[in-house]
């Protein structure tokens, strides 16, 4: 989640407290004074997203802190947890704190404008928050430091500061849906009928349009899934295949987004660690493969990390060539003989070893 805090901030009607995405001037008309709130400052680890469990909306309340009788503002709209909101009406000088209602659904409405509380937007059922944090007050965490409020500067726009983290729910399990139904099923003359999915240690095969959850994950890492279509035979070749990537939020049944089916594939080559200590003498490496009765010829520059893509699936093997330097004279160098399957939308490693005599 980008949030920018430079992009500009205006105001909406005053009976609704908070908006968003407006201009904050025009020509030389002076900026308003301005109370924000930016989602980076209380959403702690946890992502926004649309996955089960995950921060989606949240409705902020600004309450004045300069008096011993704080006067509550009206509550903002519920937003977007990847946009910011701000308030008008601010006093310059004040001081202001926040509470602030996190949601982990979308289907709401205030039950009035500027009213803190929210229904379900079908039924008018009341929800609930799924989190309820604060900014410049305590609000029942720990802290080694005393919440400071917002001071409000006459024309700018100021974000609440000291906000508190909102923390997972501990009966949330963290994982990433797989979401499969995104790739469709094929068309007449190529349809998919099953899908076999690989990652994060576990192993799924399900019908064409499901999707699959990976759950019992750690939270903040990066996991991808490799994904395997077949037609309706019987064949145990896939057709098509794609790559599936996603990051995990503590607590959060995340989303792990897929590129699309291809039918082609790629083959990657760690020359350094094939070739070893002779890269540093190597002058050229040539490598050539060869698929579907199909010849490439590729010239490395030097030693390293080399993909090949838009190959046909299935068997390949390929040779890589080299010439080292020897006392100012270029000779023969060791000779690589590699092999393996392409799979179709995967990127697969080369499997390679030296050839006897070189």
């Amino acid at each position: 989640m980008l949030l920018l805090r430079l992009s500009a901030l205006g105001c909406c009607a005053a009976a609704l407290g908070g908006c968003i995405d407006s201009v904050e001037n025009f020509g030389g008309t002076p900026a308003p004074t301005l109370i924000a709130a930016s989602p980076e400052d209380f959403l702690g680890g946890l992502a926004c997203d649309e996955g089960q469990g995950a921060p989606v909306r949240y409705v902020t309340t600004l309450l004045e802190a300069s008096s011993d009788d704080p006067l509550t503002l009206p509550s903002s709209g519920p937003v977007s947890c990847q946009q910011n909101v701000s308030f008008q009406r601010i006093v310059p000088g004040m001081n202001y704190t926040a509470e602030i209602d996190v949601y982990d659904r979308d289907d709401l409405r205030a039950v009035a404008p500027g009213v803190r509380e929210m229904v379900d937007s079908g039924t008018g059922a009341y929800v609930a928050p799924a989190w309820t944090t604060c900014c410049g007050q305590a609000c029942g965490q720990a802290s080694t430091t005393q919440p400071r409020p917002t001071r409000a500067v006459g024309n700018r726009t100021i974000f609440l500061r000291d906000c508190a983290s909102i923390q997972p729910r501990a009966e949330q399990p963290t994982g990433l849906t797989v979401r499969l139904t995104d790739l469709g099923c094929g068309d007449a003359d190529a349809p998919i009928d099953r899908l076999l999915v690989s990652g994060a240690g576990q192993k799924w095969e399900v019908a064409c349009g499901s999707n699959v959850t990976a759950d019992d994950l750690v939270g903040g890492r990066n996991y991808e899934f490799s994904v395997q279509a077949f037609g309706p035979d019987s064949s145990t070749s896939p057709v098509q295949g794609t790559v599936c990537r996603g990051t995990t939020s503590p607590g959060v049944i995340g989303t792990a987004g897929c590129d699309s089916l291809r039918s082609d594939g790629a083959v990657r080559f760690d020359l350094e660690r094939d070739v070893g200590t002779l890269c540093t003498v190597i002058d050229t490496l040539t490598l050539q493969v060869e698929h579907a009765s199909t010849v490439e010829l590729k010239t490395v520059e030097q030693c390293g990390i080399v993909t090949l893509g838009g190959l046909t699936a299935g068997p390949y093997s390929a040779t890589l060539l080299t010439t080292v330097s020897a006392g100012g004279q270029s000779a023969q160098g060791p000779t690589l003989v590699c092999g393996g399957v392409v799979k179709p939308g995967l990127t697969v490693e080369a499997t390679c070893v030296r050839a006897e005599g070189t």
